[in-house]
């Protein structure tokens, strides 16, 4: 994060070198023993990894070479990591304002139709019932379309606003566009920001840190009151461009944002839908930068258990 904003020749003379070394490290330390022990131990479970070293070209028949296959799993942690941060917050934030999860619950309930299974919910399973525990489910619950995902615009709201109080993805990095004078030269004056408040050298690189756009107190009211509400509908679309900015911004926006809002917003609906949150401990655990990029709530331990018929209706 800090790179944009030091001289070119300092990243140059003194950081190119610990990059390289970190990225050699990743890649040998890291990513090459992964794939190297599922080789030596193979498993039936059909995972992400499975696929990249067992998957073909459909038309040509080849296999990815190594070094694609490294590169898939460095790549990995980023990509896959940032949304089940963001659920693991929403779930925080829906436990927190119970009247919240009974919207979602309700709004899931009246898209996909009433809740009937869950006839054990409560009780534990057992291994040897819980093939058999999960064969049922299948059976008792609907599978949800295309077309009702896009009508749960309650948990949408609720996706909305746990990216908006979490910052699961804290901040990015973006400069002033480069403009010319009348005669063809680059222009150094200052950019000036907030109508002429702040004023920008013309090259400077900046980090948005996203925490801080998310709460400005002259867009939200009440900032750091969890309030779905507010991401629907007119509320959403009378909001500035600016505090929308979840998936980063401009050519490097997330290239995988459209799988992460699917992932989350189907996810959290299925768990709504099919289970009931309790948290065990309130105070012992916090936000903070966990792994490589992502912000979660660390530490925060929930009881979850099976959804019972008789909570239709009800949280």
């Amino acid at each position: 994060m800090r790179r944009p904003t030091r001289p070119g020749l300092v990243n140059w003379l003194f950081h190119s070198r610990r990059w390289r070394e970190s990225k050699t490290a990743m890649r040998e330390g890291y990513a090459a023993p992964v794939i190297t022990h599922r080789r030596r131990n193979p498993t039936s479970r059909r995972d992400l990894l499975g696929a990249l070293l067992k998957g073909r070209d459909p038309d040509t028949g080849e296999a990815l070479r190594e070094s694609q296959i490294v590169d898939e799993v460095v790549t990995m942690p980023i990509g896959s990591s940032t949304a089940p941060c963001a659920l693991a917050s929403a779930l925080y934030f829906l436990c927190k304002n119970r009247e919240c999860f009974v919207k979602a619950r309700k709004e899931v309930d009246e898209v996909l139709g009433p809740w009937v299974g869950g006839a054990g919910g409560g009780e534990e399973n057992t291994d040897d019932d819980e093939e058999d525990d999960e064969e049922e489910e299948e059976e008792e619950d609907v599978q949800m379309t295309a077309e009702q995902l896009g009508r749960l615009s309650y948990i949408e709201g609720v996706v909305r606003e746990t990216l908006r109080l979490s910052a699961a993805a804290p901040g990015f990095n973006i400069e002033p566009i480069p403009r010319t004078t009348a005669a063809g030269d680059v222009d150094t004056a200052p950019v000036l920001l907030g109508g002429g408040k702040y004023a920008v050298t013309h090259d400077q690189a900046m980090i948005i840190v996203l925490a801080g756009v998310n709460t400005d107190p002259s867009v939200f009211d009440d900032p750091l009151s969890f309030r779905p509400e507010r991401m629907m509908r007119e509320a959403l679309e009378a909001l500035p461009a600016g505090v929308k900015k979840w998936f980063g911004n401009g050519r490097r926006e997330c290239i995988g944002k459209n799988w992460a809002w699917m992932f989350m917003v189907t996810v959290l609906a299925v768990l709504v839908r099919r289970c009931d949150f309790e948290m065990v401990d309130e105070e012992g655990w916090t936000w903070k930068q966990d792994g490589w990029f992502n912000i979660r709530p660390v530490g925060l331990r929930m009881k979850v258990t099976r959804r019972k018929a008789a909570t239709a209706a009800a949280a």
